[in-house]
């Protein structure tokens, strides 16, 4: 009986060493790393995209006209460096039958960032073409702008003065905050939607109220909110060229 029992107790007892052997394994076992998203060609392509949703804006009515052009680099298929240009024009009656227009260029450098990784989990490559993103924009507009019909009465004299101050120049720069997506249509062809809240930064006028309305950021007395509907062609990298036959 001694000898069946020393048995029993030997085989429990291999049997709990080997469980804590692998329990230990399973403890000492690395973390799996984390793939890493910027690796292979720096450079996957470049797009160049035309505003349109504005242009349509404007023929419903309004005050304004605008128009731009957007230029960014794909870098890794998740970073996206961006220039815009655009040209738009203004022109409203103020209180008191005061006349104010503008015409002039606005400039935005900024970056996106694509929200879509490149690389799965399993390190398989993902086709990044259709990607949702944020961004941010530093953006500026060196404008000239005309204040007429101005009136000055005199209520001692019983006499009126009309003013006008016209070519007169102001420097404004303002932050943007920018979301969107960004849709692969058919090789090459592609479309976007963003959506823009806008901070006006400073202007060199001498005061806001004198530039009403600051071209490409809209009025000058608040936050700014810009919608934009873009269509244009991206020109892939050849290695991206390769992967969508």
């Amino acid at each position: 009986m001694l000898s069946i029992g020393n048995c029993l107790n030997a085989q429990f007892s291999g049997m709990g060493g080997t469980s804590n052997s692998s329990s230990s394994t399973d403890e000492e076992r690395p973390p799996k790393p984390k793939v890493k998203q910027f690796r292979g060609d720096v450079f996957r392509g470049l797009s160049i995209h035309a505003d349109i949703g504005s242009p349509i804006i404007s023929l419903l009515g309004g005050n304004t006209r605008s128009y731009e052009l957007q230029v960014d680099v794909n870098l890794y298929r998740r970073i996206f460096p961006i220039f815009e240009v655009g040209y738009a024009t203004a022109e409203k009656e103020l209180i008191s039958q005061i006349n104010y227009n503008t015409r002039a260029p606005f400039f935005r450098v900024g970056v996106n960032y694509g929200l879509l990784k490149p690389f799965k989990d399993d390190e398989t490559s993902r086709n990044v073409k259709s990607y949702p993103f944020v961004g941010v924009r530093y953006a500026f507009s060196p404008m000239w702008y005309n204040l007429e019909n101005i009136v000055l009465d005199d209520e001692y004299w019983g006499t009126s003065e009309v003013l006008s101050f016209n070519n007169q120049f102001a420097y404004s720069g303002w932050i943007e905050v920018v979301g969107g997506v960004r849709v692969d249509l058919f090789k090459g062809l592609t479309m976007g939607w963003s959506v823009r809240l806008k901070t006006l930064l400073h202007t060199t006028a001498p005061d806001k109220s004198h530039v009403w309305y600051v071209l490409g950021y809209g009025k000058s007395s608040g936050m700014g909110f810009m919608f934009n509907y873009t269509i244009g062609y991206t020109f892939y990298s050849g290695k991206d060229t390769k992967e969508t036959k």
